[in-house]
């Protein structure tokens, strides 16, 4: 299996969490992903993430 099979088989809370990100940063929101937003808990940017994936999606 390759890695973009393994990607495509992942169930939508599989994918909240593989693309769960930590940057240092001054401010107290250090968690993001492929939402595109700030959050102080990992548990938090994994739902918005969720929510990002399950949404219709947009031109551009």
């Amino acid at each position: 299996m390759t890695n973009f099979e393994r990607i495509k088989a992942m169930s939508v809370e599989e994918m909240a969490k593989f693309m769960l990100f930590f940057i240092p940063r001054f401010s107290d929101a250090n968690y993001t992903g492929i939402c595109g937003k700030y959050y102080k808990k990992s548990c938090s940017a994994i739902i918005g993430n969720k929510k990002w994936l399950e949404s219709e999606a947009t031109d551009g």
